[in-house]
């Protein structure tokens, strides 16, 4: 599903982006609706999506923009007819360098400055996660004292530094406390991964200040315990992957050698991405066996993978059935769980059934993909699927009816090889799709429908401006 909704996702968010762009001026689309709750894994994915934007050592520029190091090179000098740089325009610059104002990184609300530097960060990393203006003087968000220990991830913290200061918490363990900043360590430099104990913010949120407190969006549902946001996998965007391998008798000799290096770099991808993610290696031929439980073990999965061997039929219901299996087994309800089958031939072994979605017409191995296909469709209400076809000896009917067969298994995405030397490309791209799978078309609507809400909102008030000048003009 993810997969071909690709193209369409992308289309309407640039139609999105675009008209937004028209209507304002400037990206008015945000990441959350203010009545959306943002919970432990809202924040998290978040988190991550932010770190991608507003990468660490980039300059932070305000009004939703960030440059790397090399542009911040762009207008070094400062002078009376650069606007970017000279002081009297400095609110309105879209560059920083270290020549220049600050308050070029800056926060706007409804079009007006309202602060820059760090507390602009923070609260364009609060707006852009909670979908609420966290502007201090908006009161949107609520100050809920200066005591450490009411914090939580999510919030914003001013404080007394050298001067007032922001920061924004990422995690809190113990008794660190984990936050970002911007125009500490230099002028608007994005600093992520910053720790500093309870005990020393709490002596520099003990001293007076303006503005100074614990600001929490209204929204913000986060719950941690001593270990801090990612410890607990029930807390975070664990995966579990059931990958299915093919070892029936056609896989002899290369084809099952480029199996091995194909799963053990899909393997990698997942495990090296986040350690939240976890496999188990389930076989199949003649019947399916389930050669370890889920791991993020990468030597175990190796060795697994490669002590596999080729002999027996194929039997694809009961590979599909061990999946279904393992994975029911798994009791974080948070977790996303998936199933990667690759297989090399047509079912021919196991269940059977003469009635279903296939005939004989079709192929003679269709009371076997009957079967199959009918375990499938239970395991597509809980699980997403993707299928592998590796038809490297496979040809006219035979391929045809493969291709369709493990086409009607999946939900997230078919994959077709011949060669066995594309086989570690397309288990690579698998693995991607997993790790990353991208905007959902529930996300997506949401985003829709807050562009929409926030273009409504531009054009009554530019209604009523036209209006009250029109008024004023014929009086």
């Amino acid at each position: 599903m993810k997969k071909n909704m690709k193209i369409t996702v992308s289309l309407l968010l640039a139609f999105v982006l675009l008209t937004g762009t028209i209507v304002c001026g400037r990206d008015i689309l945000p990441k959350a609706s203010a009545d959306t709750p943002i919970g432990n894994n809202q924040f998290i994915s978040a988190i991550k999506a932010e770190r991608e934007k507003f990468k660490n050592g980039e300059y932070f520029a305000g009004n939703n923009k960030w440059y790397s190091p090399s542009e911040k090179q762009v207008n070094l000098t400062k002078s009376s007819t650069n606007k970017l740089c000279n002081d009297t325009y400095y609110h309105t610059g879209d560059y920083c360098n270290e020549n220049c104002r600050c308050e070029c990184g800056s926060y706007y609300v409804n079009g007006t400055w309202v602060c820059g530097q760090c507390n602009a960060y923070a609260c364009q990393l609060g707006l852009d996660i909670f979908g609420i203006d966290p502007y201090i003087k908006s009161n949107k968000w609520k100050n809920i004292g200066t005591d450490v220990n009411q914090l939580k991830p999510g919030d914003h913290v001013r404080f007394l530094a050298a001067g007032p200061h922001s920061i924004f918490i990422t995690d809190i363990i113990g008794d660190t406390v984990k936050y970002t900043q911007s125009n500490y360590n230099g002028p608007c430099l994005i600093d992520w991964d910053n720790e500093i104990s309870k005990g020393d913010l709490q002596s520099k949120l003990n001293a007076t200040c303006e503005e100074r407190g614990i600001y929490r969006a209204p929204n913000n549902t986060i719950s941690i315990d001593e270990k801090g946001l990612y410890a607990n996998p029930e807390s975070s965007n664990s995966q579990y992957t059931a990958l299915v391998l093919d070892t029936s008798g056609s896989m002899s000799g290369t084809p099952i050698a480029k199996q091995k290096e194909a799963a053990t770099s899909f393997c990698e991808t997942l495990i090296n991405t986040s350690s939240n993610n976890y496999v188990s290696i389930i076989t199949f031929s003649s019947s399916a066996s389930v050669k370890c439980d889920f791991t993020n073990d990468l030597n175990t999965l190796k060795s697994i993978i490669n002590s596999t061997d080729a002999s027996g039929t194929t039997n694809t219901n009961d590979a599909l059935l061990k999946a279904g299996n393992k994975l029911q087994g798994v009791t974080n309800n948070n977790a996303n769980k998936i199933i990667v089958l690759c297989s090399d031939g047509l079912p021919c072994e196991g269940a059977r059934k003469t009635s279903g979605k296939y005939t004989g017409n079709d192929h003679d191995a269709y009371a076997y993909a009957n079967a199959a296909y009918d375990t499938a469709i239970e395991l597509k209400k809980s699980y997403e699927i993707y299928t592998l076809g590796f038809f490297h000896s496979l040809s006219g009917n035979d391929l045809t009816f493969g291709q369709k067969f493990m086409n009607d298994l999946q939900n997230e995405g078919y994959y077709n090889v011949n060669d066995p030397e594309q086989l570690t490309d397309v288990f690579e791209d698998i693995a991607k799709e997993i790790v990353d799978p991208g905007t959902s078309m529930e996300e997506l609507l949401e985003k829709v429908v807050a562009l929409l809400k926030n273009m409504f909102s531009v054009m009554l008030m530019l209604l009523q401006a036209a209006l009250k000048a029109f008024t004023a003009a014929t009086a």
